[in-house]
């Protein structure tokens, strides 16, 4: 007995400290899964995310000593070392490297003992974890074991205690092993199903979704292929796409060229058992599931070019939106500003410069149509007044509409004999003008005509530049009423938003112009800002109809031509149509917005262009970038528009709101979502 209990407390010894070695292991597994998951969320929200992952590290392992963590980030192939690397902005330095679908990967390590009675079986131990992956972690190799010479009734309790407890010691690794492999595969899951739904937005096929998911998720080839875990396979009948019922509900519609907005993933492993094998149970095969929306996750960081229409048109009134057609689109622009990101989620206040927050997230700026005098754009942000009424000294026009009075400026009286002053609350139209097709920015260029009693000069289709001052915060539920952005969208009580301007009535709706405008604006804006993505949302009836001329009047002035090619006054809408897919090709993303679009019209486009006989609707549609950016508001009312979008929501407020979630990245959610 005297030799055997030795043995027994070198056994008992040994399972403690190998176990609680092994403990540290899952914890710092576990732990490194958290923190990678959080690095890859972190994008756009914090100028610190080696910091941000490790926080999360340290919280997800309380039991292991924080200062005992050593940290290797890679992101996007620049390493960096320690538990932080602090940057500038949120789209600079570390932060900036967390491109949407550039590799990231966490390694933490950690320090352990296999030491029993003073003898260290894994000198300079470590446990290493790299972004979900295990290293290496050496087991004893100089076990010493041995069971004494004495006889007695006692040796064969002792024998069969010492099964047991090797029996015991054997169930821990097995069903340690097994806990690893499942959690290591849980994350190649996630891992999966959050790469083909992020994926479903741009994909042309819904075979692309599928290759992209298989790709990250540990099967032998793809990205996250590992040799610990050898044999992953994706389950029979996964991944597979679906269009979930709660999803759509919360306006993330299935349409498009994959019309899904749910992927779910499942894959498998046979885990091979070592002490269970003794019994007949040679391998367990370990099962982890996914499902991820397109949608709905972190903010990421945007350049958002808005264009409105404010032609005289939109002056009309819209008894379902309850206000003019101007106002309910500027109404629909606020809800955008109150659910972009104006700057990092870890940041308690936007601090802003400018207009512009520091690590600003999401940057706005606001264009218009037709374009206007440089020298008077400034009153779109200052609080525009509506027309006053006409009386003999203001010759200002009234014309009603749908049991409203509309008040407007025109250059000369109803005789056409004397000339009319404009409005001082407004800016004063001008003939449009033609930006370059792919420049690099935006320069606003002499406007060929400008009518009287305007002298030449220069015309512009920008109201504001990029600003991310629209709220204070990102926590704030309230629009910034110091931010002329804000201003421009009528988004102070009691001050006016930019409208349809002074002479609005001579020069009718002309697109191309306004797209080009803003594509440039955006690309300019984006190498200013790396990292950062390129959105246009346009809002428009979709009907173009600006003539040549009007009356004495120029409209589209030189170089514009009766080609049907940009610039000219000839197939109006399909250059607009192609100017929208310019955009996309450049990696904009385009969504269009139809409000009241009628079937029936562009009549420049009926004897010419590049898509003869096409309709305001169809032109509204082809815009977007693909048929799941297209969104409509038929129910205005007068319209008589049947022009319904595959997208299920239809007031402007609720299509904002869309658009503003359609701008965030894939999300993970339970299984059993319907």
């Amino acid at each position: 007995m005297a030799l055997v209990l030795p043995v027994l407390l070198l056994v008992v010894t040994g399972i403690l400290t190998f176990g609680l070695a092994f403990n540290n292991y899952i914890l710092l597994t576990e732990a490194t899964s958290v923190g990678a998951r959080t690095l890859a969320i972190s994008r756009g929200e914090t100028t610190n995310p080696c910091a941000t992952a490790a926080a999360a590290v340290y919280a997800a392992a309380p039991l292991l000593v924080p200062g005992n963590l050593t940290f290797t980030f890679v992101l996007n192939g620049t390493t960096y070392k320690g538990a932080s690397c602090n940057s500038g902005s949120s789209t600079t330095g570390a932060a900036g490297n967390l491109k949407q679908g550039a590799y990231a990967s966490v390694t933490v390590s950690y320090p352990c003992s296999l030491a029993v009675y003073g003898t260290d079986y894994a000198p300079n131990c470590s446990l290493q974890i790299a972004d979900l992956r295990i290293g290496s972690m050496r087991t004893p190799s100089n076990a010493r074991s041995w069971l004494g010479g004495e006889c007695g009734q006692v040796l064969p309790l002792v024998a069969v205690a010492f099964v047991v407890l090797l029996g015991m010691a054997g169930l821990a690794i097995d069903v340690g092993h097994v806990y690893y492999c499942e959690r290591a595969l849980q994350g190649y899951a996630d891992a999966a199903a959050l790469a083909g739904a992020g994926d479903m937005r741009t994909a042309t096929t819904s075979a692309a979704v599928i290759a992209t998911s298989t790709s990250f998720s540990a099967v032998p080839g793809s990205v996250n292929a590992q040799g610990t875990l050898p044999n992953v396979t994706m389950a029979s009948g996964f991944p597979v796409l679906k269009c979930l019922t709660t999803l759509q509900n919360q306006g993330l519609a299935c349409v498009g060229a994959v019309p899904y907005n749910a992927l779910q993933v499942q894959v498998q492993v046979v885990v091979p058992m070592y002490f269970a094998a003794l019994f007949g149970i040679n391998t367990m095969t370990v099962t982890a599931g996914a499902t991820a929306a397109s949608r709905g996750g972190a903010a990421t960081p945007y350049n958002v070019a808005v264009v409105v229409d404010t032609s005289l048109s939109m002056l009309y009134p819209d008894a379902d939106c309850g206000s003019t057609e101007i106002a309910c689109a500027m109404n629909g622009v606020q809800v955008l500003l109150k659910t972009l990101t104006p700057c990092a989620a870890s940041l308690a206040k936007c601090s802003i410069t400018n207009g512009v927050a520091a690590s600003a997230v999401d940057r706005v700026a606001l264009f218009t149509f037709p374009d206007v005098s440089t020298t008077t754009t400034a009153r779109d942000v200052t609080c525009t007044t509506p027309v006053p009424s006409p009386t003999p000294q203001n010759l200002y026009w009234s014309m009603a509409n749908g049991g409203a009075t509309i008040n407007f400026v025109m250059p000369m009286s109803n005789t056409g004999t004397t000339p009319v002053t404009p409005w001082s609350s407004l800016p004063a139209a001008m003939a449009y003008s033609f930006p370059a097709v792919g420049a690099s920015s935006y320069v606003p260029t002499q406007s060929d005509f400008a009518t009287y009693p305007m002298t030449l000069g220069t015309a512009t289709y920008q109201v504001t530049q990029f600003l991310s001052d629209y709220r204070t915060s990102n926590a704030a539920t309230t629009l910034n009423s110091n931010s002329t952005l804000v201003k421009a969208a009528g988004g102070v009580i009691g001050c006016g938003s930019m409208t349809s301007p002074n002479y609005d009535g001579i020069f009718g709706t002309y697109y191309a112009g306004v797209i080009y405008a803003a594509q440039s604006a955006l690309v300019a804006e984006k190498a200013l800002n790396p990292g950062t993505e390129n959105v246009l949302i346009f809002l428009s009836d979709g009907d173009a109809t600006a003539p040549q001329n009007n009356g004495n009047n120029t409209v589209m002035g030189s170089p514009a031509t009766s080609s049907g090619q940009y610039p000219s006054w000839v197939g109006e809408c399909g250059q607009a149509v192609v100017a929208a897919k310019y955009a996309t090709s450049q990696g904009t993303l385009v969504y269009s917005v139809a409000y009241g679009s009628e079937p029936s019209g562009c009549a420049s486009d009926q004897s010419g262009g590049s898509y003869p006989n096409i309709s305001p609707c169809d032109t509204m549609a082809s815009i977007a970038s693909a048929a799941q950016y297209f969104y409509s508001d038929y129910h205005q009312s007068g319209s008589g528009s049947v022009c319904v979008a595959g997208q299920p929501v239809t007031s402007l407020s609720a299509i904002f709101s869309a658009i503003s979630a359609d701008l965030t990245t894939a999300r993970l959610i339970p299984n059993n979502t319907t």
